[in-house]
């Protein structure tokens, strides 16, 4: 589920807004390289969460294979 972007408290900046302000400082005030590096960010943590779901789905395979069968 998405969460919505507010603030933890009222007057305070968001998630969001802390995180794309972050950006747009180390790119030194260039938006288009901040976005750039924003999306890099995002689909190599998505590939490495597709990984790790990979690693734990065959961790379950691995174990339910050694398990002994209940049914004999």
């Amino acid at each position: 589920m998405i969460r919505p972007a507010q603030p933890l408290l009222p007057g305070t900046p968001s998630e969001i807004e802390v995180t794309a302000t972050a950006y747009e400082e180390a790119a030194e005030g260039d938006l288009a390289r901040a976005l750039r590096w924003a999306l890099e960010d995002l689909i190599a943590l998505e590939a490495r969460l597709v990984s790790a779901e990979r690693a734990v789905s065959r961790g379950y395979v691995r174990a339910a294979a050694r398990r002994p069968n209940a049914d004999a």
